[in-house]
């Protein structure tokens, strides 16, 4: 399995939908992942993306606290698979006593810890395929509809949502 490492690029809202896309990148326009988030998650992801002092009660810092308290770090995320419609990842954690654990977590819940934590995060080439042929909401105009509003993105629309 190969894997490619991003970067969060921003949040945009769907104008679609009204809900919130994290938009992952390689640098590359062809390598990019939109990830719908809800509001909760783009608000923890936001507020790391901005360096925002968040209390213990956001589970990505809970899990931050818990993880650290017990002797442990994140050294990296890695978004793995597709369920249901929902981004599967994984957070790696180098154990007190030297080991390497494989944490399963939702997605957006692993970005935000990335973000929190300083890792990087890495998305499986497989899921950048499986997300190129994800069904839209059965409106045959969707993927046409994603494409026109990421190339209409600038990028100055990145790093600008607001709470």
């Amino acid at each position: 399995m190969s894997r490619i490492k991003m970067e969060v690029g921003g949040i945009v809202i769907d104008p679609a939908s009204g809900k919130p896309i994290v938009m992952l990148s390689a640098g590359r326009k062809q390598m990019s992942l939109p990830m719908w988030v809800g509001i909760l998650e783009a608000t923890a992801i936001a507020g790391e993306m901005a360096h925002v002092e968040a209390d213990v009660h956001s589970s990505h810092r809970f899990a931050k606290a818990a993880i650290e308290m017990l002797g442990g770090r994140v050294t990296g995320v890695a978004i793995t698979g597709l369920s249901g419609g929902s981004y599967t990842a994984v957070v790696h954690v180098r154990s007190a006593d030297g080991r390497s654990v494989d944490i399963p977590a939702r997605a957006s819940e692993a970005v935000a810890l990335a973000l929190s934590c300083e890792v990087s995060i890495y998305v499986e080439e497989e899921v950048l395929a499986l997300s190129r042929e994800l069904p839209g909401s059965g409106d045959p105009r969707e993927p046409e509809r994603l494409r026109e509003l990421l190339e209409s993105l600038e990028p100055e629309d990145f790093g600008h949502y607001e709470m």
